[in-house]
């Protein structure tokens, strides 16, 4: 029904949909994870509808679906196990993760969700396009989170 499309999900039914729109700084490759975690808030996430899809085409909304095995960690995260790479620089992904509301929210402006590209388990190092790390006492050659 198109009205209830546009409706907010209602707390406590499996109607949300969190979709997230990114492109990377490095190439991610196969065996890779792209993690989602909720760090705060009344929200789950679930496997009911999961994608995770190139952008073709923004304008005409055409893309290709990426090769990947979902793992539910448990109802604050999902993992994302790439069975093949993607790319950095100018190509943009989206992913769409089904889940649920299950309290009001918090004020505007509070972050909720998380998302983070890992190998081996950990984060990618943080990535500048001139090469300079951008914090002092953060070593190039560590791995570490944004």
């Amino acid at each position: 029904d198109p009205l209830w499309a546009e409706l907010p999900p209602r707390i406590g039914l499996p109607e949300a949909a969190f979709v997230w729109q990114f492109s990377l700084t490095q190439p991610a490759e196969a065996g890779d994870w792209v993690v989602f975690r909720v760090e705060v808030g009344p929200i789950t996430l679930s496997l009911d509808y999961i994608a995770l899809r190139r952008i073709v085409d923004a304008a005409s909304g055409s893309h290709e679906d990426v090769d990947m095995t979902a793992e539910f960690v448990n109802s604050k995260e999902v993992r994302l196990r790439l069975d093949g790479p993607m790319d950095a620089g100018d190509a943009e992904y989206s992913v769409y993760i089904s889940g649920m509301i299950t309290d009001a929210l918090p004020s505007p402006g509070t972050s909720f969700l998380n998302m983070s590209v890992c190998r081996k388990d950990l984060p990618f190092p943080l990535a500048t396009n001139d090469d300079v790390v951008p914090a002092d006492g953060l070593e190039a050659d560590r791995w570490h989170a944004a």
